[in-house]
């Protein structure tokens, strides 16, 4: 097992610029404490339920919520990410057919052109479904497979 790390308040700030820049979102990141571990995942935990006390000397894997990934310099959020943000901007709305397929794990084919490359949260009515990466007209879709629905009745 890998350990994990307790982001700095650099660090911290670095994830925090960049989601108030990309999704605006309604979120106190005062309140959590931010951990790294593999694969640079970033895990939150709020202040009162967290210790450090000898995290460094543990060999433990995660502690909280998975809530980002590290790609790049930019930040994909995780679906309990997406939800806990509570975006403002950079929010797709999907129609009922298009949420079949999200969920089901496919791509989502798009008319509106976006920027290549970014990542937007996708939503359909009051519902955050996740983050997915803008690319060549279509969302791509990071649903891990053992979360993937294999019949969906909205």
């Amino acid at each position: 097992m890998l350990k994990i790390r307790i982001l700095n308040k650099k660090e911290v700030r670095k994830i925090r610029d960049f989601l108030i820049e990309r999704f605006d979102p309604k979120f106190d990141f005062e309140n959590y404490v931010f951990l790294e571990g593999a694969k640079n995942r970033v895990f939150i935990i709020k202040k009162d339920r967290f210790s450090d006390a000898n995290i460094s000397k543990l060999r433990i894997s995660r502690v909280g919520m998975y809530f980002a990934r590290k790609i790049d310099g930019k930040i994909r959020l995780s679906i309990e990410g997406s939800q806990i943000i509570n975006p403002r901007k950079n929010v797709i709305e999907l129609k009922e057919n298009q949420v079949k397929l999200w969920v089901m794990g496919n791509d989502i084919e798009l008319d509106e052109k976006m920027e290549n490359g970014e990542f937007y949260i996708l939503k359909y009515k009051n519902n955050i479904l996740g983050s997915g990466k803008y690319s060549d007209g279509k969302i791509l879709n990071f649903v891990p497979k053992e979360r993937r629905l294999k019949y969906v009745k909205l």
